[in-house]
């Protein structure tokens, strides 16, 4: 099954995919394009330090992509989609960040705390 064919399923759905990537913004969106996902705009690592929790509420809904992000803005992110009353999954290099989309870190998960 191709990627973008899952992207249209997941956007028929309603539902929405966002990336968060370490990756630079180019690379990011060269693969968020083959992966048939929305464009739109794009913000950086350092551009979401800037902000404010509640400017990123804000800003976290017109923006699909982010990159040259770590770990912590990845969780940052994951927070505040979920405050916005989203509900979050998450795929990819979740294991290297040590942590699931509450927070906890995984050995916590795999417990069932």
């Amino acid at each position: 099954m191709s990627q973008v064919w899952k992207s249209k399923s997941c956007h028929a759905a309603d539902i929405r995919v966002v990336m968060i990537t370490g990756d630079c913004p180019g690379t990011a969106q060269k693969i968020a394009r083959q992966a048939g996902l929305p464009l739109g705009q794009v913000m950086t690592g350092s551009e979401l330090d800037e902000l404010s929790n509640a400017d990123l509420r804000q800003k976290i809904q017109q923006v699909n992509i982010f990159t040259r992000a770590v770990p912590e803005q990845k969780l940052r992110i994951v927070q505040a989609l979920k405050a916005n009353g989203e509900i979050v999954a998450m795929t990819g290099d979740a294991g290297r960040l040590g942590m699931g989309a509450d927070g906890k870190p995984w050995t916590d998960q795999r417990q069932g705390s």
